[in-house]
This record gives structure tokens, C-alpha cells and sequence, in this order.
């Protein structure tokens, strides 16, 4: 307790330094990027913000956290901050030499003592390394830092696929783990496991998963900043409890200066943080939560960083999750993550969507505090619970992640009970992912279509992010056979000129069967873009009601929506594959 009394003012102290100096480097960044250019515009499809908006955030952070850091440096020679000078001192006290540190990330520090470089010979010298950034550990984190700023800022800038984007990534991480790993050991549900060599590759994967769920994170004003900002002070907590200081002195930093960026980045935002920021965050919190539980002798604990990071993690799991079961590329943008589905919650109740902010820092605080109880008690459960807590109180609320379990559960019911081949024995499933229009109307006449023509499988997908929009539908009457005793048709759906979604219709090989089948598709086809045009324009006049979407309800009074036959095919399906034998 003393520790922590001693310490509490002038980790204050320290964090609200480092604010105010973040608002003064996010304000300036936030003049020249405008200046320059270095902004984001909006688009008709994903990007809907309005006006061009600064992407400096990013820059800004890792500005604000180096100068923050020389200013540190600086106090402890000098009477300008007593506060910070205070909090050096209290630490001087009770934190351990780093070079007697082991842990998974601390080869390059205890090799060099082993090597016979010189020991700490004072309590002065001992203070020194405690911002001593010289170890290799953190030359090895500011090299990759800026290096995956520097990368998102050539993706803002000149948008890269995301495959070259996630080898990039590769490269930069594998960098940091090739100087940081070595064999160590975990605890996991009290056991503790001997790493190995695999400690390399485990880091590498845990910092591409913390950097790729924090940049699908950032997809709203206030999100990453009010998440980020809790969560870095989760670390800077755990860190002071495993006498880790240098942790804590910047992972304090690394709050306050996404504090002070919030400050501009609330709804309505006026600076975004862009890849450059968003990857940027990503490896500092994932690199610095696992640096926070190195201790000396001592595995590290495997929940506690998960814990900290549960929330970004947490939503790109379950949106990875979407994307798979719905046949989607991993790299299709949607609006069903988290952060979208709470804005539409906030809207439909009248709420303000700066709203936002206090609820990530809610839920980020939650599975913080469960990490740092954790810690403190050397026990799993706490962590555990906290995340137990998280993601089953956004299921169960049916805030978030429902919608992908229910489709999952019916994937599984699919799979385990086939059809008997009658139309009684198919397999129906419908979700609306994200939205609330009655996309049915366009459904039950594919799926009376596919009853009455032999067709064996059926899937629909639309997915119009810019409406917050999201459907999918499956229909599973027989199982399929050898694929060369199959024909398939693949449409695009097109819906005002764009790409809105995807049909895919399955059946059995039977003569010349499956061209009347195909035939009659693609008159139904002719009218399933005008369909989903009448629909999006009904919900427009009828001033934005919601409607839920309720599976096998009446649509009878729907009927003026639904596909009718025209009177003359001169629509023709796009390309379609169109395979039999």
C-alpha cells in the first residue's frame, strides 16, 4: 500500500502533463494536416462522415508520447515538475532493477547483464533506467511503432489490399518478436506451460490480432480514443503491481495523449486517427499489456493481457465470424460491428451519438479492472469473469454477437439434420444481421421458386453497409450430390447501381430440367433489383418506421413488393456461372 500512496498524486500528475501537452500537438497536427491535404473524404459506400477530415490523429499520439517522454527526462534533472520528479522517486524506492528482470520479453536486457555489461551501481543510476529507453526491448518498440505508422500512413494515403497490408504487418511484428522472444513460460488456469520456440510465433500472432481489432474498432468518432485510453491505464496499473515502471510511465503517457485526442475526436469529430493511429495503438497496447506482467522468476500471466484487450478483440472475432458464415471475403466492409449497432441503438432511442464514449470506456473499464484483480490475486478467474461478463451481457442483451450465434446455431442444425428431399424436410434459416427491413418479401418468392423447380440449395446475402443493412438467408432441401451431378448460378444482386449482395442457387443434374429451372430464375431475377429498389423507397416514405424482421411472418400485405414475372424478359441475369454435366 505504501507503493501505491506514494505514487498516486504524481501518476496524476504525470497523466495530466501528458494531456495537456496532447492537446497541444493534436491541435497543432490537426492545422497542418488540413494545410497539406492529409485528409479523409467521404464516400458513397463505407465512409459517410461529411467534409474532409483530418488524419493526423495518429501522428499525433506517437508525437504527443515523444514528447512527453524527453519532457519526463528532463523533470527529473530539473525543479520545472516536482509532481513527475516525486514519482520517479517513489519508484526509485520500491521498483526492481530492470536488468534483473525475466520474462518472454526481457532476452535483450538479461543477455547484456550476462555479457558483463556494468550493473546499477546507485539508486540514481537505478532511477535513470527506469526512462532508459535504450534497452532493447524498447528500441525494438519504437522501431516497430513507427514503422507501422508509417505503414498506415501509406495505406490512408495510397490505399493498399489487404493482403499486402497484412503481410506488411507480418514483417513489422516478426522484426519486433525476432529481438524480443525467448523461452518462457505462461500460466493458464494455474498450470504453467514451457513455451518453447514457439514463443515467437505466439507473440507475432497476438500483436497482428491486437493491431488488426483495434483498426476494425476505429470506425467511429470517440471509439478507439475512450477505449484506448482506459485500457492503457489498465496497463499502467498492472505494471506498477509487477514493479514495471517504465511500463506504467508510458503506458500513462499513451492514455492521456488518447485522452487529449479525444478531446477532437468526439462526435462530430474534426481529426481522425486513420490506419497510421489506429495500427499504432494496436501495437503499443498489445506489446505493452504483455510487458506489463513480466515479473522476475515469476510466468507471465496469459489472461490478463486478453482481459485488456477483450473488447476490440472480442468484435473483430465476431465479425470475422459473420463474414465466414456468410460466405463474404474477410475483407468486406459491413456495419455490423459493435460500435455501429450501439450508434443505431443511441439513434433509435434519441441519444446523442457521443454517447458512444462513455460506454467503450464502460466496457473497456470492465474487463481492465477484471485483468488488474487478476493480476493482484494471481488468479485467472477474475479475468475470466470479466470477459465472461462482456460478452455474455452483449449477447444476452442481444446488443451485439446474437445475431452471428443464431446464424452459427442453424449452420450447425443444417449440417446435423439433412432433408429428407420433400419440401417438408427442408432447412430454413433467415437472419437479419444488421437493419430492420423486411427483406423477407424479396426472399419467400426465391424460396417458392426453389420449391417448385428441384432446386437444392438456395443462399441469399445483401450486405449495404451505407444503409446499415444486412441479410442472410439459407434454404437446404436436399443434400447435394458429386459436384459434376450439379448445376450452380451465381448472381451479383444489384441495387441503384451497385453491387448490394449475392445469390447463389444449387440443384441437381436432370436432363434438360435444370435449363427450365434457370430460365424461369432469370425471370424472377429481372425483378429482384426493382424489388429491393421498391423497398428501400417504401421504407423512405413511410419516414424511416422500423419494422422487425420476424422469420415466416405474413406478408401478404406486401404483396405490391414482391417479384412478379414481366411481361417481357428483356432483363437478363448478369454473367452467371452456370456449371452441368
Amino acid at each position: 500500500m505504501k507503493y501505491f500512496s506514494e505514487i498516486a498524486f504524481p501518476l496524476f500528475a504525470l497523466w495530466a502533463l501528458a494531456f495537456l501537452i496532447g492537446i497541444v500537438v493534436v491541435w497543432c497536427m490537426r492545422q497542418w494536416t488540413l494545410r497539406i491535404g492529409f485528409v479523409d473524404r467521404p464516400d458513397p459506400n463505407r465512409k459517410l462522415h461529411r467534409g474532409a477530415i483530418s488524419l493526423g490523429g495518429g501522428l499525433s499520439v506517437l508525437l504527443a508520447c515523444t514528447v512527453c517522454y524527453f519532457v519526463i527526462r528532463q523533470a527529473y534533472d530539473t525543479q520545472l515538475l516536482r509532481p513527475t520528479k516525486e514519482l520517479l522517486q517513489a519508484m526509485e524506492g520500491d521498483a526492481e532493477p530492470l536488468n534483473a528482470r525475466q520474462s518472454l520479453l526481457d532476452s535483450g536486457d538479461s543477455q547484456g547483464a550476462e555479457q558483463g555489461e556494468p550493473a546499477v551501481a546507485n539508486d540514481h543510476e537505478k532511477v535513470e533506467r527506469l526512462l532508459d529507453m535504450s534497452s532493447k526491448r524498447w528500441r525494438v518498440l519504437i522501431v516497430a511503432a513507427v514503422l507501422i505508422n508509417f505503414l498506415g500512413l501509406l495505406d490512408d494515403r495510397l490505399p493498399l489490399n489487404g493482403v499486402t497490408k497484412l503481410l506488411l504487418q507480418v514483417a513489422v511484428v516478426a522484426m519486433l518478436s525476432s529481438f524480443w522472444s525467448s523461452p518462457g513460460n505462461v500460466t493458464i488456469f494455474g498450470f504453467t506451460i514451457g513455451l518453447g520456440q514457439i514463443s515467437s510465433t505466439l507473440l507475432i500472432l497476438w500483436l497482428l490480432a491486437t493491431i488488426n481489432s483495434v483498426n476494425l474498432i476505429d470506425g467511429a468518432d470517440g471509439v478507439t480514443g475512450s477505449f484506448g485510453a482506459v485500457a492503457a491505464l489498465a496497463i499502467a496499473v498492472v505494471g506498477l503491481c509487477n514493479h514495471n515502471p517504465d511500463v506504467a510511465i508510458m503506458a500513462t503517457v499513451l492514455s492521456a495523449s488518447l485522452a487529449a485526442f479525444l478531446v477532437f475526436n468526439r462526435p462530430r469529430a474534426t481529426i481522425f486517427l486513420g490506419d497510421n493511429g489506429s495500427m499504432l495503438v494496436g501495437v503499443l497496447l498489445g506489446a505493452m499489456s504483455v510487458m506489463s506482467v513480466s515479473s522476475r522468476g515469476a510466468p507471465q500471466d496469459l489472461w490478463v493481457p486478453i482481459a485488456i484487450m477483450a473488447v476490440p478483440l472480442f468484435d473483430s472475432f465476431v465479425a470475422l465470424w459473420r463474414r465466414r458464415l456468410t460466405g463474404r471475403s474477410i475483407y468486406a466492409g459491413d456495419r455490423g460491428h459493435l460500435h455501429h449497432l450501439l450508434l443505431a441503438r443511441l439513434s433509435q432511442a434519441g441519444r446523442s451519438p457521443a454517447w458512444i464514449i462513455p460506454i467503450f470506456a464502460g466496457l473497456s473499464a470492465v474487463t481492465g479492472i477484471g485483468a488488474v484483480v487478476s493480476n493482484a490475486v494471481s488468479s485467472d478467474l477474475p479475468a475470466l469473469a470479466s470477459i465472461t461478463l462482456l460478452i455474455g451481457g452483449l449477447i444476452g442483451f442481444k446488443v451485439f454477437g446474437h445475431a452471428e450465434l443464431k446464424l452459427a446455431l442453424s449452420t450447425v442444425r443444417r449440417h446435423l439434420n439433412r432433408g429428407d428431399g420433400t419440401s417438408q424436410g427442408a432447412h430454413v434459416s433467415i437472419v437479419a444481421l444488421q437493419g430492420n427491413r423486411r427483406w423477407e418479401v424479396v426472399w419467400q418468392p426465391l424460396v417458392q421458386f426453389a420449391e417448385s423447380n428441384g432446386v437444392s440449395s438456395l443462399r441469399l446475402d445483401l450486405n449495404m453497409p451505407w444503409l446499415h443493412e444486412g441479410y442472410h438467408g439459407t434454404w437446404n432441401c436436399r443434400p447435394l450430390t458429386e459436384v459434376k451431378e450439379q448445376w450452380m448460378v451465381r448472381l451479383p444482386v444489384i441495387c441503384y447501381g451497385r453491387v448490394v449482395g449475392r445469390l447463389d442457387v444449387f440443384g441437381q443434374a436432370d436432363g434438360n430440367g435444370q435449363f427450365r429451372s434457370i430460365e424461369t430464375l432469370s425471370f424472377l431475377v429481372a425483378e429482384l433489383q426493382p424489388s429491393i429498389e421498391r423497398l428501400l423507397e417504401r421504407r423512405e416514405t413511410e419516414g424511416q418506421t422500423a419494422v422487425a424482421v420476424r422469420p415466416g411472418s405474413d406478408v401478404a400485405d406486401d404483396s405490391d413488393l414482391r417479384p412478379q414475372p414481366p411481361s417481357g424478359a428483356k432483363l437478363k441475369p448478369e454473367p452467371a456461372l452456370v456449371t452441368s454435366d
